[in-house]
């Protein structure tokens, strides 16, 4: 449509409701406006013909009085109807129209609420911004007369919230669209403006827009999403947005004209380059023979769960995250032994811990190895690092571990997983699960496609076979926020949980060969996260853990509370979502890398760390710590793929080393003085105490009970073996007796050993 076509309709228009709303009678012919009555000399309205009343040519801009002989422009005409030049004429019409409408959820507004129903929409879910007319003005410069119809108004704003104008919906008594020409009008200057289905909160920073009204609104049923309307494909484009508004999901039309890629795009480069984090949408199906768009109300229509997955699959237009670590007040090395060395802190990570620790009491420990243990998990098992025929994944299993909830184990998480789920919404529904009590139920979480066998009938004669789908997505996060009980079940006789834990971190086939239901995971992708406190832990863990490999799967962390915040404090929600913006980023290439290797920088410090990781002392302490090489190798592929590499480098590896570097101090911290440190050091003492030397009676007695034989032979058997201790049997009347005595310089070798 030319410019003068958009003049004459748009004077036709902006006269016809003027007319109205001074309660002139008036005419149409064509592209003329006859009025009865000349606001100038108030001509007799009884005469029949055109001679001397009004007359107004729309196309020209122009009128003339064939009575008095008045005559000039529309906008002189303007002035002399209402005395208001045309800007606010239209705008306080629209005002009167708004005001004039009635609530959507009034009695009268059934029309307006079937309309909705008609298209999909929940009635109760309609704003106060959306009100109901029944007597809608429309004319029409090609229709002989004006035509009243009942609609939809809606209120459009500007960037402070003023009222622009309104934008109207024609529709009939049986919540149809009106037949009219165009269904569709706004009135008003309303341009950068938009309909706001939700009101703008002080702390909000997102927002998803949508060209329709209808559409917005099943967005918001299937998303929760603040939603806000630009009215068309050229108001979407021209939507000025308040500075705190920062992450725009953009939900735009598919046009046969491409009329609403077009807006989308040029949104989007005009938001990308000021600074915002943009979600452009547009969707994929194909467009309906007899309709010239698709649009998200009939993606909704069809499928809900692909708006979802098109939520999930969205690319981001964000500047890139670039956050200097600089927490020093949080992360000193000169705290104390049990602070994570800041060479953990890097790429992505490091963004995500120097965001969360000033505004947390998190330990900015506990927040770096559950962050990578979650992004493990979401990366899944596609990238491998192969050790000859060993393959490893990102999969990590975590303990938190607390002397109390002063901890704050979970508060950590609640940040990791906030972040994450913000921009993995399918992962978050699907994967995360908690409630970990046997192997088999592991097992089903994961399983294989499989024919299942049941009794048939209430009386169990006969069997009947149907098919298990199984699960398609093999990633699982177990979440225990009780890591006790696992433990406690775990020691039950015909329990496999242990077994299957062990396996899955492996990354083997699990099987689960119930005679009733034997099921099979293959592929499977399990991480797990445990809170406990240090004193649980101590009483549920047994030595049959520590030495069949169940413990040194784990990565044992403890945590503390990193500061004292008595009212708390908001992460910034914008840097969480930019963060979640840049895991898009990196995921998007990650999907790509299928091999993971070591690069160049990386292979000599490997090599000169390698041995170190693999030679522990055959003690429980060194059992736990037994599995350091492939937890390090994980850790490094997870820092790795981050930055969208398959070459581990040289700063992955640090990073990777610092972790493990924290886990075993944790180790030594949490269960150095259950298994070398405390018995011995009672034991020393009371060796000291007795001249030099104790009977094996009197170091039972030493514990009450409180400690297993082995466990204490497993102490002696060190103590002897570091040189502080030998063992003789001393000739007695009846049978020998197992005495322990001090070797000569013990005392103070002892310690400086305890000191270390």
């Amino acid at each position: 449509m030319n410019q003068s076509a958009i003049s004459t309709k748009t004077i036709f228009e902006d006269i016809t409701y003027l007319l109205e709303s001074t309660e002139h009678e008036f005419t149409i012919s064509g592209d003329e406006i006859i009025v009865k009555q000349c606001p100038f000399c108030h001509g007799d309205t009884s005469l029949v013909d055109n001679q001397d009343k009004l007359g107004i040519n729309c196309v020209k801009g122009c009128y003339h009085c064939f009575r008095c002989g008045a005559s000039g422009t529309v906008e002189q005409l303007r002035v002399a109807l209402k005395g208001e030049p045309s800007f606010d004429s239209k705008t306080k019409i629209a005002m009167k129209i708004w005001e004039t409408s009635v609530s959507a959820l009034s009695p009268e507004a059934e029309p307006l609420r079937r309309y909705f129903s008609n298209r999909g929409v929940l009635p109760e879910i309609i704003p106060d911004c959306i009100r109901y007319n029944p007597k809608l003005h429309y004319s029409d410069r090609f229709a002989d007369e004006v035509q009243y119809w009942p609609g939809m108004v809606a209120k459009v704003e500007d960037i402070k919230g003023n009222f622009l104008g309104v934008h109207r919906t024609y529709i009939t008594e049986d919540g149809v669209k009106a037949p009219v020409k165009d269904p569709k009008k706004s009135l008003g200057e309303i341009t950068g403006g938009a309909i706001r289905l939700t009101s703008l909160t002080q702390d909000q920073y997102l927002v998803g827009i949508t060209e329709g009204i209808e559409t917005a609104l099943s967005v918001f049923m299937a998303t929760g999403m603040p939603m806000w309307v630009g009215v068309s494909a050229g108001g979407i484009e021209r939507v000025e947005l308040p500075c705190q508004l920062r992450v725009i999901y953009l939900w735009g039309d598919k046009d046969r004209s491409e009329a609403g890629q077009r807006a989308v795009a040029k949104f989007t480069e005009k938001h990308h380059q000021s600074g915002r984090a943009i979600f452009p949408l547009i969707p994929e199906g194909e467009i309906p023979v007899d309709k010239k768009s698709l649009d998200w109300l009939d993606v909704y229509s069809q499928d809900r769960d692909e708006l979802m997955r098109s939520l999930e699959c969205a690319r981001v237009y964000a500047p890139l995250v670039t956050v200097t670590v600089d927490s020093s007040k949080f992360r000193s090395d000169q705290e104390g032994p049990l602070v994570l060395s800041k060479k953990a802190l890097i790429g992505i990570t490091g963004t995500f811990v120097d965001m969360v620790s000033p505004k947390s009491e998190s330990d900015p420990a506990a927040l770096t190895i559950q962050f990578l243990t979650v992004v493990g998990n979401v990366i899944g098992r596609k990238p491998a690092y192969w050790v000859g025929k060993t393959c490893h994944h990102t999969n990590l299993n975590t303990c938190i571990v607390a002397n109390s909830s002063i901890g704050r184990k979970g508060t950590s998480l609640d940040h990791v997983l906030y972040s994450i789920e913000r921009q993995f919404p399918g992962w978050s529904k699907r994967c995360i699960k908690s409630g970990l009590a046997t192997g088999e139920g592991l097992i089903h979480a994961v399983r294989d496609p499989s024919e299942v066998s049941e009794p048939k009938g209430k009386k169990g004669k006969g069997r009947e076979t149907f098919v298990d789908r199984g699960v398609e997505d093999k990633r699982l996060l177990v979440i225990e926020s009780e890591f006790a009980s696992v433990l406690r079940v775990a020691k039950r006789e015909t329990n496999i949980l242990s077994s299957t834990i062990r396996h899955a971190w492996d990354g083997k086939v699990l099987n689960s060969m119930s005679k009733k239901a034997p099921e099979t995971a293959t592929d499977a992708h399990i991480s797990i996260i445990g809170h406990i406190t240090r004193s649980e832990l101590r009483r549920e863990m047994n030595k049959v853990d520590v030495y069949n490999g169940f413990c040194n799967r784990f990565l044992w962390v403890f945590a503390k509370r990193s500061q004292e915040l008595p009212f708390g404090e908001n992460v910034d929600a914008f840097d969480l979502e930019i963060l979640a913006a840049s895991l898009k980023l990196a995921f998007e290439d990650i999907e790509k890398i299928q091999k993971v290797d070591i690069g160049e920088s990386a292979r000599e410090k490997w090599i000169e760390v390698y041995s170190s990781l693999t030679r522990y002392p055959d003690t429980a302490l060194g059992a736990i710590l037994s599995r350091a090489a492939p937890t390090v190798i994980r850790l490094a592929m997870i820092y790795a793929l981050l930055d969208t590499s398959s070459l581990i480098e040289a700063k992955h590896l640090d990073a990777a080393l610092a972790v493990w570097d924290y886990s075993q101090r944790s180790c030594y911290h949490i269960f150095g003085d259950l298994y070398d440190g405390e018995p011995s050091g009672k034991i020393m003492a009371k060796i000291k105490e007795s001249c030099g030397k104790v009977t094996r009676t009197e170091i039972n007695n030493l514990f009450d009970g409180h400690r297993s034989k082995m466990e204490l032979d497993d102490v002696l058997r060190q103590l002897k073996q570091q040189g502080f201790i030998d063992c003789r049997h001393d000739r007695t009347n009846g049978r020998p007796v197992e005495c322990w005595y001090l070797k000569e310089g013990t005392s103070s070798a002892y310690s400086a050993f305890s000191a270390q």
